[in-house]
């Protein structure tokens, strides 16, 4: 993987290794060329997505990237499933409702004001806006707020949609995006158990909330899924006060 930028652009680029080797059903996650977009922080810090739709919005936003204020966007179906490594049919019920799911998927803005409560402000804006599957063909719209992070997108990192769509656990799949803006860094500070466990949605499980089940079922089988097929390694390290691991 290169986080340069191809010569051509990505979204030809894509449409042109669809055109050779996913015809052939050559998975995504097996051609030999690699291509991605920049995926603002905005859209990655988002904890409530199932593997599915978080791949089905990465492909969503993929196509939209290169140029995202148009209108609306017009791809086959079948591109767009290559894309999210879907695998399935034209009429795939687990597509549909992975783009269904990405249309309730939202990121959220809130802005406290310490003088005057009156002045705060919340905002929630859908990952995806209108969509509509017809005759093999897959049109959607974004939200304007979603088509400023695609063209401007701050403090960004590389995704590559070849390594994305290699992902089959929804928690791996999430760490790994959140931990390539920690990529140049080369780690994270230390963190509060209880954040981490937001980042999987996992404070609210009571299966959950013993930190060693917590790393059993959720952290350690991403972390070694993230090692086996990414292109980033993982350690975890534990802070404890006494014998209780706390950060």
């Amino acid at each position: 993987m290169t986080d340069s930028l191809p010569a051509v652009p990505a979204q030809q680029l894509a449409l042109n290794i669809f055109e050779e080797y996913g015809i052939a059903e050559v998975r995504v996650t097996d051609v030999p060329v690699d291509f991605g977009y920049s995926k603002s922080e905005a859209l990655i810090n988002l904890a409530d997505l199932g593997l599915m739709t978080r791949k089905a919005i990465n492909a969503i936003h993929f196509i939209a990237s290169e140029d995202p204020f148009r209108k609306h966007w017009d791809c086959d179906v079948g591109y767009f499933q290559w894309l999210a490594n879907s695998g399935g049919t034209r009429n795939d019920k687990h597509g549909r409702q992975a783009l269904r799911e990405a249309q309730k998927a939202d990121i959220q803005v809130s802005v406290v004001d310490a003088q005057d409560p009156a002045k705060d402000i919340y905002g929630s804006v859908p990952l995806l806006g209108t969509f509509v599957l017809a005759r093999g063909r897959l049109n959607f719209k974004l939200p304007e707020e979603i088509s400023r992070l695609l063209k401007k997108p701050t403090d960004a990192v590389y995704l590559s949609l070849r390594i994305g769509g290699a992902f089959s656990s929804g928690y791996a799949l999430g760490l790994y995006e959140r931990l390539l803006q920690v990529r140049d860094a080369g780690g994270t500070e230390w963190m509060p158990i209880d954040e981490v466990r937001e980042w999987f949605k996992a404070t609210d499980r009571k299966s959950l909330q013993e930190y060693k089940f917590f790393k059993r079922d959720v952290l350690k089988p991403a972390v070694e899924q993230i090692n086996d097929i990414s292109d980033i390694f993982v350690t975890i390290e534990e802070q404890r006060e006494k014998r209780r691991v706390v950060a």
